[in-house]
């Protein structure tokens, strides 16, 4: 599940894991949630449900999600993971018996510990306050790639005991306005700025390609370049 071939993909899990053992199904799915649900709750709260009614279908949308019989109804049909995700909350929320069985369970999907005060800080902090919950979706998807991919990059650092040299730089992977030049950098890691610069240079290669890696998962191969333009539009964009 590892590899960046599209046979082993997000898609590949969810469509296969039906007929795997039930741990091994959890341990995989389980691992899904804990990288995506955080869309599916800034989906819900813009489109006007409380936090705790957030909380309730997120974790009831995913405990069906891990379900076999559900897994075993997926369109096999190929196409973005992340349209995938919000259809079927869609579906989720729409269906009362499902809204029902969310609220009556309590939320309580045994996906691991999921953040929902972050995610509500960062809800309640986002600046795109005229975005509709799918646009707001699409925001926190990408965001929340982008975030995977920095941190394994830097992982990569910490593994080369690199970690400050990481830290200092990263401001400049994601145009922060608080970022410190390069001078200054330099001057603190005793080097170069024409090293910094070349370091710098590397970086932006290997973070290019870890988003591609990543964005591979979730989709087509095929539609791998027009989803990053996609997500790198979105990102942009202040509303």
């Amino acid at each position: 599940m590892t590899s960046n071939n599209f046979h082993t993909t997000q898609w590949t899990i969810v469509r296969g894991a039906h007929a795997w053992p039930t741990e091994h199904r959890r341990i995989a799915l389980s691992q899904l949630c804990q990288t995506y649900w955080m869309p599916l709750y800034v989906y819900l709260r813009r489109s006007g449900y409380s936090d705790s009614d957030a909380e309730d279908f997120v974790q009831g949308y995913f405990e069906q999600l891990l379900s076999k019989d559900y897994l075993k109804s997926v369109d096999s049909a190929k196409g973005r993971f992340r349209s995938f995700l919000l259809v079927s909350l869609k579906h989720f929320v729409g269906n009362q018996h499902a809204r029902d069985k969310a609220f009556k369970r309590g939320g309580h999907v045994q996906t691991g510990r999921l953040n929902f005060e972050s995610a509500e800080r960062w809800y309640q902090l986002e600046p795109a306050k005229n975005a509709t919950a799918d646009k707001l979706f699409d925001r926190r998807w990408a965001l929340t790639l982008m975030d995977l991919v920095m941190s394994r990059l830097r992982e990569r650092f910490v593994s080369q005991g690199r970690a400050e040299l990481f830290d200092q730089l990263q401001p400049h992977l994601v145009r922060d306005p608080q970022r410190v030049a390069y001078t200054q950098i330099a001057s603190e890691l005793n080097c170069t700025v024409e090293s910094l610069k070349s370091t710098m240079h590397r970086i932006k290669g290997w973070y290019r390609e870890l988003l591609i890696a990543e964005i591979s998962k979730t989709t087509s191969p095929e539609e791998v370049d027009d989803e990053l333009n996609n997500l790198l539009k979105i990102i942009s964009e202040k509303n």
